[in-house]
C-alpha cells in the first residue's frame, strides 16, 4: 500500500524518491515492542526499556540473528561462501543497495556474504566528490567491489540518487 500511494505521490511531487528503508526497518523493530504497551503514562520510557531489553537479549545469545536472511546461493569465486540479498548482525539488517560507510569511505552493498562464521558485504566503493558537511557527502558511483567485514562498516542514515547519477549521502 505504501508503494502504491505514498511513493508514487512523492515521485510525482518531488521527481525523486528518498530511500528511507533503513529507517523503515528500524521502525518495525520499535513498533513490535511499542504495540503491546497499554499504559501511556510513561510510554516513551516503557518503549525504550523494552527495546533495550529485546536488543540486549538478541545480542547476548550465541549468534542469534547473525547471518544471511532469505534465499542463499553459493559464491563460486570464494570456496565455502554463500551470498544473499539481506543479512542481520547484532539486530541490524543490511540489504543489497543499502549505502554503508567505513572509515570515511562510502559504498553500495551489492551482496551479503557469509563464509563460515564470518559475515561481510560485497560493496561497490564510491568516491567522495564533494563534502557538503561533516555528515553529508556527494559520491560518484564506483566500479571496484570490495569485501567489508560487518564489524568495520555502518549503515548510512539516508541517501538518494541525484539526476547526474551521483549519490547524496547522509552519514549520521
Amino acid at each position: 500500500m505504501h508503494w502504491l500511494l505514498d511513493v508514487a505521490q512523492q515521485l510525482a511531487r518531488d521527481k525523486i524518491v528518498l530511500d528511507a528503508f533503513v529507517i523503515e526497518r528500524t521502525h518495525l523493530r520499535v513498533k513490535a515492542v511499542a504495540e503491546p504497551i497499554k499504559n501511556t503514562r510513561v510510554f516513551e520510557r516503557s518503549v525504550l526499556a523494552s527495546l533495550a531489553s529485546v536488543t540486549w537479549n538478541r545480542a547476548s545469545t550465541d549468534a542469534a540473528g547473525n547471518g544471511l536472511l532469505g534465499r542463499t546461493s553459493a559464491l563460486p569465486e570464494l570456496a565455502g561462501a554463500v551470498v544473499a540479498d539481506r543479512m542481520e548482525f547484532y539486530s541490524i539488517e543490511v540489504a543489497v543497495d543499502d549505502v554503508v560507510s567505513r572509515s570515511g569511505d562510502i559504498g553500495i552493498v551489492v551482496a551479503c556474504c557469509q563464509s563460515g562464521p564470518r559475515l561481510f558485504a560485497l560493496v561497490k566503493r564510491c568516491g567522495v566528490a564533494e563534502n557538503i558537511s561533516d555528515h553529508s557527502k556527494v559520491c560518484a558511483l564506483g566500479h571496484a567491489v570490495e569485501a567489508w567485514p560487518v564489524s568495520e562498516f555502518r549503515l548510512c542514515l539516508a541517501w538518494r540518487r541525484r539526476p547526474d547519477g551521483s549519490l547524496l549521502v547522509v552519514l549520521e
